[in-house]
């Protein structure tokens, strides 16, 4: 591999966030993906629980009357429980098991950073793991990322080639000076330089400037900008974007974003309006964006309201409704729509969230709503396993309850005609046969290991078997 070098290579950026002081903007440092699972979705309690307990997989299913597999990760750790390989499988609903997809393989340095990230997919013709792309880190002496190389797998070559990569640095703070990126140029064997984004700050440290160039014909030609304004607490006040006018050499107004904070810098609304030109004697920001946000009395986010601006005045248009357990852990998302007929909010979907007795997630859902019925009908569910000595239960899995000896189940002919020859089975199983839009099409008791599906249209099909002991699900197609 040759090493990332070219010029006018400089730093690095994370996105600005719309929370409480966004404004002090910090650069990423690349913690291991379970971390940052971990502690995007809300499992792990604090960054001191990391080595108490360790994710082994989690579970995806999906709900059409009955619980179906969907995907599946599984995760391996070394010797100091740092995520090693990240294992995705895919229910095949034919074989009844599952089946490899892609692998994540993570190599990480003594103090945590990953340094490596190799993607390989699944080939089922040859029956092995191709490799796909990898990602590259490299660190400074503070765990700053300096660079990122993004590479491809050549299968004629086999061999890793460049594809992109960014140059990151920093000041003497540790906030993030530059980002260039550049594109491999396989035929001249050099980095490409192909942009970068800068960044200055107020003497606060707070980020005052950021512009966006590209590298053109040997020399730096400007995109975009945006200028903040920021109170004493770094709070982002007002943010503008302006494109740059590279005909008449000027920056040009584009966007721009004003946000009111309460007293301990919750943010309670983010207007956005547009430079409307229409009159170049009189141009001016309209209003166009307004995001409402209420808290409780611990600062969680109870509700995000969104509406647009109409002629004179705002119309809301869609909400998010939040709600916490007594630690702080969410519990539920709701999305409602706004009906401008009726003058309601009406129910969408809703997220909702379980945790164990230590506080760790166990499970997810998504729920739909239902009209008709006035009422949720859930849809997705993903279950988190973990392992710990002595730990609570792990969460209730719908599948973990099966008929037993599943293995020993066979349905045949597939395709079938008039008879579904069922073998494996224990005696008083009731069936249900229902179509791919869930709609149940056939039921009853099996006798003689048979089910007669004559009267069923051509198409694919999917059987329920159910017992005492539980269920057993498979697809099969009808002539």
């Amino acid at each position: 591999m040759k090493k990332l070098l070219f010029i006018l290579f400089t730093s690095v950026i994370v996105p600005v966030q719309a929370q409480n002081n966004f404004s002090k903007i910090q650069p990423a440092e690349k913690t291991t993906r379970l971390n940052e699972l971990q502690t995007a979705s809300g499992i792990r309690k604090s960054e001191s629980d990391s080595d108490t307990y360790v994710l082994d997989s989690t579970v995806r299913k999906y709900y059409v009357f009955s619980w179906y597999n969907l995907t599946k990760h599984a995760y391996s750790y070394d010797s100091e429980n740092k995520l090693s390989v990240d294992l995705e499988l895919g229910w095949n609903f034919d074989s009844n098991k599952w089946v490899n997809v892609t692998q994540i393989f993570y190599i990480g340095d003594t103090i945590g950073n990953i340094t490596s990230e190799t993607y390989k997919y699944w080939k089922s013709a040859q029956n092995e793991w191709k490799n796909n792309y990898k990602n590259l880190y490299v660190y400074n002496s503070n765990r700053k990322l300096t660079e990122h190389t993004y590479q491809k797998w050549n299968s004629t070559s086999s061999d890793w080639l460049n594809n992109t990569g960014e140059i990151y640095t920093y000041d003497s703070a540790g906030n993030i000076l530059t980002q260039v990126k550049a594109s491999w140029n396989v035929n001249n064997t050099i980095w490409d330089t192909l942009s970068r984004q800068r960044y200055t700050y107020d003497l606060s440290g707070y980020i005052a400037v950021y512009d966006s160039e590209n590298y053109v014909n040997q020399s730096w030609v400007p995109v975009n900008r945006t200028t903040y304004q920021c109170d004493i607490m770094g709070n982002q006040l007002v943010l503008t974007e302006q494109n740059y006018d590279t005909t008449n050499n000027l920056w040009v107004n584009h966007y721009q974003y004003t946000n009111t904070y309460d007293s301990v810098g919750n943010m309670l609304s983010n207007m956005s309006e547009t430079w409307y030109i229409a009159d170049p004697s009189n141009p001016y920001w309209r209003r166009s964006n307004y995001y409402l946000y209420t808290y409780d009395s611990e600062g969680h986010l109870l509700n995000v309201t969104f509406q647009y601006w109409s002629t004179d005045h705002w119309v809301s248009w869609d909400r998010y409704l939040y709600e916490f357990n007594s630690e702080g852990k969410q519990l539920t998302e709701t999305y409602q729509l706004w009906n401008k007929s009726s003058q309601v909010w009406e129910n969408s979907t809703l997220l909702k969230y379980s945790y164990n007795s230590e506080g760790y997630k166990t499970g997810d859902s998504v729920l739909n709503w239902n009209s008709s019925l006035n009422s949720w009908d859930i849809s997705l569910a993903t279950y988190y396993y973990w392992s710990n000595p002595g730990s609570t239960t792990n969460p209730t899995d719908p599948s973990i309850n099966s008929i037993a000896n599943t293995d020993l189940i066979r349905i045949y002919p597939n395709p079938a005609d008039n008879i579904l020859s069922i073998s494996g089975l224990d005696k008083d199983v009731d069936y249900s046969i229902f179509d791919l839009t869930g709609k149940l099409q056939s039921y009853g008791t099996i006798t003689s290991n048979q089910v007669n599906v004559g009267n069923l249209k051509s198409g694919i099909y999917v059987i329920k078997l159910t017992n005492r002991q539980g269920n057993y699900t498979s697809r099969f197609i009808k002539k």
